[in-house]
């Protein structure tokens, strides 16, 4: 048993050894995925800025050698922009939203082989 003089000395290394687990384990992480997150914040805004700069190419492009000079056509070319961007928008928000499926059931074609074998 431990002697009222060494109680303090424990409990101060008690106190050391929390700090120093919640260090290793809750801050290292948590600066760990600040890192990731900023990463992919900055990548997100060089894509959408290279998303626009496409766009806004794709619409030269088409008003300059596609439609005629005239400016009802312009805003056709406005209109096919706009609807060619939603388009490729569209697409990528169903393939994420498919992988994530995936990853929540990964065991779905399972229950037809359970069937087949009773």
């Amino acid at each position: 048993m431990s002697t009222p003089r060494e109680l303090p000395e424990m409990v101060a290394e008690m106190v050391d050894l929390t700090k120093q687990y919640a260090d290793e384990e809750l801050v290292q992480p948590a600066k760990a995925l600040g890192r990731v997150a900023g990463m992919g914040v900055g990548a997100g805004l060089l894509m959408s800025i290279g998303a626009f700069m496409l766009s806004v190419a794709a619409f030269r492009a088409l008003a300059e050698y596609v439609l005629p000079d005239n400016p009802y056509w312009s805003a056709v070319g406005y209109l096919i922009t706009a609807l060619v961007l939603v388009g490729i928008a569209a697409a990528l928000v169903s393939a994420a939203s498919s992988d994530d499926d995936a990853e929540i059931d990964p065991g779905a074609g399972d229950s037809a082989t359970t069937t087949e074998e009773v």
